[in-house]
C-alpha cells in the first residue's frame, strides 16, 4: 500500500503498517488497540492532542493551520468566537518560538513538513512514520513538542523514579524507530540528527532544542521493541487473542461483569482476572 497524506491515518494503512502510536496503543491495552484497527472503537481526541496539533500546524504553513482550525473550530473557539484558554496559551507559545532566532531558522529551513516514510523493522515488520519536518541536507528530523515543563521531573511507575518528560513519554523509542526507518528509506548508513523542538506551557514559555542522538540508548530502545513486536503482530493478524488492560476507556465501555471480587483484590488491580480479560 502506497501511503499518502490522504490515507496515512486510514484503517487500511493501520492494518498494513505498524506505527509508533499504534505500538504504544498495544503497550497500553491490546484489546483497545485491536478495536481501533478494526474500526470498532475511536477514542475521543484529548485537549492536549488538539493543542499540540494547533501548535505544530502553525509551522507547516498558513493553509495547514487554517485547515486545522476549520476542522476543529468548536473545540478551539467559544460560542462568542473567542479563543479558548488552552489555545490562547498555544498562540503565545507559537509567538515565543517564532521570536527565537534558532527556532525561526529551523522553521524557515528548506524541508518537507509531514514527510511520510516506510520501512521494515528487523527485516520483517512493515512500519510507517510521519515526520513533523524533514530537512534533507543536512539530514535532520524535527519533532515539534509542547510540554508542561521542560525541566520538571515526572514520576514513572515503570522505572520507579522521577524522570524527564522525554523518558516519561517514550520519545527515545520514537527517535530510535524514526532514525532506523529514515536510514532504510534514504539508503544511508549513518544516523540523521533527531531534534525535539520544545516549547513549555509555562508563563512565559521555556524553550529548548534537544538532541536524542545516542546510539547505545537507541539500540536499547529497539531491543525493547523487538521483545514485543512479534506478539503485537500476531494479535493484529488474529492469531493471538488480545489482553484487556481492564482500566482504559475502551475496557470500561465494553466491560461485562462475570464474577464477584474480594475487596482486597483492589489493592493489586493487576491481579484481578475475569473471563473477558483476554477477549475483545
Amino acid at each position: 500500500m502506497k501511503l499518502t497524506t490522504d490515507n496515512y491515518y486510514s484503517l487500511d494503512a493501520d492494518r498494513e503498517y505498524m506505527s509508533c502510536s499504534q505500538f504504544e496503543d498495544f503497550l497500553s491495552c491490546e484489546a483497545a488497540a485491536v478495536a481501533k484497527i478494526r474500526g470498532l472503537y475511536e477514542p475521543k481526541k484529548s485537549k492536549a492532542f488538539l493543542v499540540g496539533n494547533y501548535f505544530h500546524t502553525a509551522f507547516e504553513g498558513p493553509s495547514a493551520h487554517k485547515k486545522f482550525i476549520e476542522e476543529n473550530y468548536d473545540e478551539i473557539f467559544t460560542k462568542s468566537g473567542k479563543l479558548r484558554a488552552d489555545f490562547e496559551k498555544a498562540t503565545t507559545m507559537i509567538a515565543a518560538a517564532k521570536a527565537d532566532e534558532k527556532f525561526s531558522q529551523l522553521i524557515d529551513m528548506p524541508g518537507e513538513n509531514e514527510k511520510i516514510m516506510t520501512g521494515k523493522l528487523f527485516g520483517t515488520y512493515p512500519w510507517k512514520i510521519r515526520l513533523d519536518k524533514y530537512i534533507e541536507k543536512p539530514r535532520i528530523i524535527l519533532d515539534w513538542k509542547t510540554v508542561s515543563s521542560i525541566r520538571a521531573l515526572e514520576w514513572n511507575a515503570e522505572e520507579g523514579a522521577k524522570v524527564s518528560f522525554i523518558r516519561n513519554y517514550r520519545y527515545l523509542f520514537r527517535a530510535a524507530v524514526y532514525i532506523e526507518i529514515e536510514k532504510q528509506f534514504t539508503g544511508n548508513d549513518t544516523d540523521p540528527a533527531f531534534w525535539l523542538a520544545c516549547i513549555s506551557k509555562e508563563d512565559p514559555p521555556d524553550k529548548e532544542l534537544i538532541s536524542l542522538n545516542h546510539r547505545q540508548t537507541l539500540d536499547f530502545e529497539l531491543e525493547k521493541v523487538k521483545e514485543k513486536i512479534w506478539r503485537f503482530s500476531e494479535i493484529k493478524a488474529g492469531r493471538i487473542m488480545p489482553k484487556r488492560c481492564g482500566t482504559c476507556a475502551y475496557c470500561r465501555q465494553t466491560k461485562k461483569l462475570s464474577s464477584v471480587i474480594s475487596f482486597f483484590e483492589l489493592d493489586d488491580p493487576a491481579a484481578i482476572e475475569r473471563e473477558d480479560d483476554y477477549a475483545l
